[in-house]
């Protein structure tokens, strides 16, 4: 008797298993889950996937072959806070009329207060760098104790610094933890980490995978020489080959906990409802000395900064292609297609809210973002949305198609065609001016639309515009 309870029971417990499994798919089959996996000035060529000869990054790679990887995708700015300004409220940082590190997103919505009325649960993990107000707490005087742009949780994780554990593992593990506890709904989560931001750890148990590396500078190109190889050399008098070996340690660290998430949602059998994003904010870092700082203190690990933007010119700071060029990969299985490279549509940051709004049937005033909805494109079309690109730190840049303008005063503007020149070494500003023209009214049109820049534009100096 006590035997046929006892397997009467384990039945019962089979069986409300089982409901409970097929009642957390049914609870998410309509709406996918959404998790936004940012890395921190990552290169546009520091995945194996995008071409790094040396890096180890097998889970993400695994990613892009599970889904799309996208090869013209920009950040809306140069640094952190304005290209995550972007992704999550679908205006250009410079739209706003106050600092938003100082005053807050305002009125404008966020995709996770959008995603809230749809019934998602929203968590944010990792790096915060979107202005005050974290915890509903007043962190600044000049911004009322106001929301936290729609999340539900918050925790801010600072980079660890232990040298066994990767510095991003207290983010994924939080992360994990939000996952498996909102499994029965559906959720959005950003995964914001801090690899590979200042400071690259030097002598963690990562770089044991690569003590043998021996770093064939030729397959880098000029500007990584120029830029990062002999800064190693001659600033910090250390070796191009250990500096190397730290950052991709680094970046491997950052793929162990990728691999970690993405076997969790396999395990809850939320995988196939699930669209995974990957980016990074905005392009690799210059590996100089704090200008404003002693080299003490650990700032010699900014030697560490390798990141490479895959021959393309600039890096963070900058709006030359390696500053804004980013990676992007989207897997969502059986929506997305599996192993694509979409190679000809120019999307942006600012497409990230309204794209994720319809994927997920949720409401957005249309008027309201400055993005455009590209999920046909995520989900294998084709198209390339004919719009231009814009970008404003001391000067000007647009961007339409494969034509880059550059406003310099300093020196005469620059136009580049991407496609014959995408590392932006020829200025043929000479040689299209009726191109040159175009772009120059255009961005100058959108730069007047700017808080406080309507009486800024003014004629391009003697001699802009045509070159040297």
């Amino acid at each position: 008797m006590k035997s046929n309870r006892r397997r009467l029971l384990h039945t019962l417990v089979a069986a409300a298993a089982l409901i409970a499994g097929v009642s957390a798919h049914a609870a998410t089959a309509e709406k996918p889950n959404i998790v936004f996996i940012l890395a921190d000035d990552l290169g546009y060529g520091d995945l194996a996937c995008y071409g790094h000869p040396y890096a180890r990054t097998p889970h993400i790679d695994s990613l892009a072959k599970s889904g799309t990887r996208f090869t013209r995708f920009y950040a809306t700015g140069v640094t952190c806070q304005p290209s995550r300004v972007g992704f999550l409220t679908s205006r250009h940082p410079r739209s706003y009329t106050h600092r938003v590190g100082d005053f807050g997103f305002r009125d404008r919505k966020t995709i996770a207060e959008l995603l809230k009325t749809n019934g998602y649960a929203t968590g944010h993990f990792g790096k915060w760098h979107i202005g005050p107000g974290v915890g509903g707490k007043k962190v600044s005087p000049k911004i009322p104790p106001e929301s936290d742009y729609g999340m539900d949780e918050i925790k801010i994780n600072e980079s660890l610094r232990d040298g066994i554990s990767g510095r991003d593992d207290p983010t994924f593990e939080d992360s994990i933890d939000f996952i498996e506890r909102h499994r029965y709904e559906p959720f959005y989560v950003n995964v914001w980490g801090h690899i590979s931001h200042f400071r690259v750890p030097s002598d963690t148990v990562f770089a044991k995978k690569f003590t043998d590396l021996k770093v064939d500078e030729s397959l880098f190109g000029p500007y990584m020489k120029t830029n990062k190889f002999n800064t190693c050399r001659e600033v910090w008098n250390l070796s191009v080959d250990t500096c190397m070996q730290n950052y991709l340690a680094d970046v491997w660290s950052l793929d162990l906990a990728v691999g970690r998430l993405l076997k969790k949602l396999d395990e809850l059998g939320l995988s196939e409802n699930t669209i995974v994003v990957f980016s990074s904010d905005q392009g690799p870092a210059r590996n100089v000395p704090n200008q404003w700082k002693s080299n003490q203190d650990g700032d010699v690990l900014r030697a560490n900064m390798m990141g490479w933007p895959k021959g393309l010119r600039g890096g963070k700071h900058e709006m030359y292609e390696g500053g804004v060029r980013i990676p992007l990969i989207v897997r969502w299985p059986g929506k997305v297609p599996a192993g694509a490279v979409n190679e000809d549509s120019v999307l942006s940051g600012l497409d990230f809210l309204p794209t994720l709004c319809h994927l997920t049937g949720t409401s957005y005033d249309k008027d309201q973002f400055e993005g455009l909805n590209v999920a046909d494109v995520w989900l294998g079309g084709d198209r390339d949305p004919d719009r231009f690109l814009f970008w404003a730190k001391e000067q000007p840049v647009g961007l339409h198609k494969n034509w880059k303008y550059h406003i310099n005063k300093k020196t005469g503007d620059e136009l580049y065609d991407l496609v014959k020149d995408p590392n932006e070494t020829t200025n043929v500003i000479a040689q299209h001016p009726e191109k040159a023209s175009h772009m120059l009214k255009s961005i100058q049109a959108w730069y007047k639309t700017l808080p406080g820049m309507a009486d800024v534009v003014k004629k391009p100096k003697k001699g802009a515009g045509k070159g040297k």
